[in-house]
């Protein structure tokens, strides 16, 4: 609906639905009005809203001012977006508080702080997201394999003849997919040799949802091995014994 006739509302801030951004489109819902900010003005937002980026204001002050295209009936649009703002921040309180509940309740699992040790699992969903899918009843994935496969991070391969065909797995726990590859995105910020090893698989020529994948395929095989003899992750000693296998054996 924005795009129709306030495209630029949809880039001001980093998601739509974020009370600043419906409190701003509540104070300045058409083009025309948002135009009218000044720099004391939006300041003034900034700090009422507590937020972080205040050296955006000359470049959003320039974004508003950017030329717009013009819907046939602005009022119309602007009516529906308004009708729609209230709605949308009950929805955004009752998911925070839902998000709230889901860790309150993941604290009160006697493995929650094993599933925090990995990298990249420290946030307040990932771990939570993580036992969720998997679970703690350890017969359930027999083999790390088993637990890649169900996961769709290990691909497919076909053989017929002499032809070998390796394909994107579709058949799988798509939660646990999406789930594994959070795990594998965030775990480059805090982790050196998953960083190494994303940029491996992009040096083999890999896109990055493919070089994603095989990061989180990778991940999981390490969190099967320590979930079934229920040690915690060390980035050290993993770091280690990765530098062991890549080192030359003596004669």
């Amino acid at each position: 609906m924005l795009l129709q006739y306030f495209p630029i509302a949809t880039k001001l801030f980093s998601r739509v639905e974020y009370l600043i951004t419906l409190d701003f489109l509540e104070q300045y819902p058409t083009p025309a009005a948002a135009r009218t900010l000044t720099a004391d003005t939006l300041q003034t937002f900034f700090k009422q809203h507590h937020y972080i980026h205040s050296n955006r204001l000359e470049s959003f002050l320039a974004m508003v001012q950017m030329p717009m295209p013009e819907a046939a009936v602005v009022e119309g649009y602007c009516a529906q977006v308004k009708m729609l703002i209230p709605l949308l921040r009950a929805l955004y309180h009752q998911v925070a508080y839902l998000e709230k509940e889901v860790v309150r309740v993941f604290n009160t699992h006697p493995e929650a702080n094993w599933w925090r040790s990995f990298p990249g699992a420290s946030g307040p969903l990932t771990p939570a997201r993580l036992l969720a899918w998997i679970g703690d009843e350890r017969s359930r994935f027999p083999s790390a394999q088993v637990l890649q496969a169900v996961a769709g991070t290990a691909p497919v391969t076909r053989r017929s003849g002499k032809s070998l065909v390796v394909e994107f797995r579709r058949a799988c726990s798509h939660p646990l997919r999406k789930t594994a590859d959070g795990l594998a995105r965030q775990s480059v910020r805090h982790s050196a040799w998953a960083r190494d090893y994303l940029q491996a698989q992009l040096a083999r020529g890999h896109s990055k949802a493919r070089a994603f994948r095989a990061l989180a395929n990778r991940w999981l095989k390490i969190i099967w091995t320590l979930w079934q003899h229920r040690e915690i992750y060390c980035e050290a000693t993993h770091t280690a014994n990765r530098l062991q296998h890549t080192l030359p054996k003596s004669a």
